[in-house]
């Protein structure tokens, strides 16, 4: 009877390790963030990036001020879902003809984004392939913006929440969502996330690494340890 324990046991430590999800709602608690105060995540397998007020590549970013900021972004990897939030003061509803962007996902970091995650619109949340993007209209370089085409994989829950929080005089908006990264084959190699507006006033750029969970490969050490010692106890009573 000491292996179905073992699998049993082993199943139970493998729920526990992936059971710190995120809960897809347009705030970042569950990140352990709080934007303009304390930007750093708290789980150590989150990639993350800040830029708020600055950066971007390019030295008069955000070009039009804080509405257009694009200040940090964020993404986790648990299990068979890859977990995004971007903190920004671009409304949900656009903005002087500018319009929110979506995801790209750049597998292989050749400029070229095989995916993309739609942040507005009746698709909102969709996953696509091989997307039709648009070129940012005020700065190129800040491509690609917004998905026009392309296959649709997936539709998950995909939040752009307006925040309680003020910087500047204008609010901060939460955009927050999912994907099944099974989806995209689990690729263990580094990829590019991309977000910005229509217009390219700002944008953001992150580079993810892919990597076990910490709290799966906590877990299961002490976890296989235990039952170890557990099976020699029990050998050990049958001499």
């Amino acid at each position: 009877m000491r292996y179905p324990l073992f699998f049993l046991i082993l199943v139970a430590l493998m729920g526990l390790a992936t059971a710190d999800a995120y809960v897809i709602n347009g705030l970042m608690d569950d990140w352990g963030v709080q934007p303009h105060i304390q930007w750093v995540p708290s789980m150590s397998s989150a990639n993350w990036i800040e830029e708020d007020n600055w950066g971007s590549g390019h030295s008069n970013f955000p070009s039009g001020g804080e509405i257009y900021d694009a200040e940090a972004l964020y993404c986790d990897i648990v299990g068979n879902t890859a977990y995004i939030a971007l903190v920004t003061s671009f409304p949900n509803m656009g903005y002087d003809y500018s319009l929110p962007g979506d995801f790209g996902i750049d597998l292989d970091r050749d400029g070229i984004y095989e995916y993309g995650l739609k942040t507005t619109g009746s698709h909102q949340g969709g996953l696509y392939a091989n997307p039709i993007w648009t070129t940012a209209s005020t700065y190129s370089l800040s491509s690609p913006a917004r998905i026009i085409g392309g296959t649709l994989l997936d539709i998950q829950p995909l939040v752009y929440n307006q925040s309680s929080i003020v910087e500047n005089g204008f609010p901060t908006y939460i955009i927050e969502g999912s994907f099944n990264w099974a989806s995209l084959g689990t690729p263990v190699q580094p990829f590019n996330l991309h977000w910005t507006m229509s217009c390219g006033n700002d944008m953001l750029d992150l580079t993810v690494q892919p990597v076990p969970e910490p709290g799966t490969l906590f877990l299961l050490g002490p976890g296989l340890a235990a039952l170890w010692g557990f099976s020699r106890r029990r050998k050990g009573t049958k001499k």
